[in-house]
């Protein structure tokens, strides 16, 4: 009976221990602390944002230390996030998972593009998950990419074999920011590469390197392979003599941003607007920290330089700037004005000598 009652004992102070540790593990600090090991071992921008990580445990873990409530737990990741700016960075927290948390998601207008002489004179139009504005004094084609799938150079093709372009093509990706979804459903990021790669082909003839890839082998905001060309075969379709003119605007992003950084080299080439969004996109480790709560991180990035070198996961430089104005569903017509594809206009005049 003795030998029953201290095993008992025994029993419920190891139960008693067990108790303690799981409270302990689920105070702020803790949950703090492995999120903060998590991101150490594999996100791979803070080099490239300028961001100090080890400063960041120094000031934010005696805070998370000095919490009880999860509301200021969560202010504490959200300015974390806020800093990184990634949208494939997110904390669920809700019961369920069902939506609640907090990750870098700032608020989307879209461009809505207007004819340049606000009347639309002059132009024909035409709608196959494409637009086309054409100026028929001018001879210009506007051609509006809402996103790359494999009918892309099909309309593209029925576009120059219908209309005279002869004066210039502007190209608008201001709204092409979707990575995964198209006319057929869901589209993975590699098929969208490729879509992309296949339609932006055609405006050039020769084999050319487009840029360089590096991918992340391992743990650590370090450890990627050797950087290693990308090269793409040109189909010529479009004469280097025709004027081009892409829009761009910090909504275009992923295959869009590539698209960008591929055509600014061509010659006959000028990017218009603001800077693109990123590129960057890989797998996403999802992590149960201590409360349970889920910490969504990306791994397996592949990091994509220009020909100089420079790093374009956080978007493209335009070659002439121009502030977009971004409209709410509650403007007019009468009170829109798109400022970009006016500049493009000037431009093209520019070059054609009118």
């Amino acid at each position: 009976m003795k030998k029953k009652l201290s095993f008992f004992c025994l029993f419920l102070l190891a139960m008693m221990s067990c108790r303690k540790d799981i409270v302990l593990s689920d105070r702020p600090e803790n949950v703090f602390r492995s999120f903060w090991k998590i991101m150490n071992e594999n996100y791979p921008y803070f080099e490239e944002k300028g961001i100090d990580w080890d400063s960041v445990y120094s000031t934010c873990y005696t805070r998370a230390k000095n919490t009880r409530l999860k509301e200021d737990l969560l202010n504490i990741f959200e300015e974390i996030l806020e800093m990184v700016k990634d949208k494939q960075l997110r904390i669920e927290c809700g019961r369920y998972f069902d939506g609640m948390g907090i990750s870098y998601d700032p608020p989307y207008y879209s461009v809505i593009p207007v004819d340049w002489d606000n009347e639309g004179n002059g132009f024909s139009r035409t709608y196959y998950h494409y637009q086309i504005l054409q100026d028929t004094t001018k001879k210009y084609v506007y051609y509006d990419i809402l996103f790359f799938y494999e009918g892309n150079i099909k309309a593209f093709d029925n576009v120059v074999n219908s209309n005279n372009y002869r004066n210039g093509i502007i190209l608008d990706i201001r709204n092409n920011y979707s990575p995964g979804y198209g006319v057929y459903g869901v589209i993975s990021y590699d098929k969208m590469i490729d879509e992309m790669i296949q339609f932006v082909s055609i405006f050039f003839a020769d084999e050319i390197t487009a840029y360089y890839e590096s991918h992340q082998n391992g743990k650590g905001t370090s450890n990627f392979s050797t950087k290693r060309p990308k090269t793409i075969s040109g189909r010529g379709w479009i004469s280097d003599n025709l004027p081009v003119i892409v829009l761009v605007s910090q909504y275009t992003n992923l295959t869009a941003t590539l698209f960008t950084q591929i055509m600014k080299r061509l010659p006959n080439c000028i990017v218009i607007g603001e800077k693109t969004s990123g590129c960057s996109i890989g797998d996403t480790q999802i992590t149960i920290l201590p409360n349970s709560w889920r910490l969504l991180c990306p791994i397996n990035i592949t990091k994509r330089y220009d020909l100089d070198g420079k790093n374009i996961d956080f978007g493209v430089e335009p070659d002439i700037y121009a502030r977009q104005i971004y409209h709410s569903d509650k403007d007019t017509a009468t009170n829109r004005k798109d400022s970009t594809l006016i500049k493009a206009i000037q431009v093209l005049d520019s070059i054609n000598g009118f």
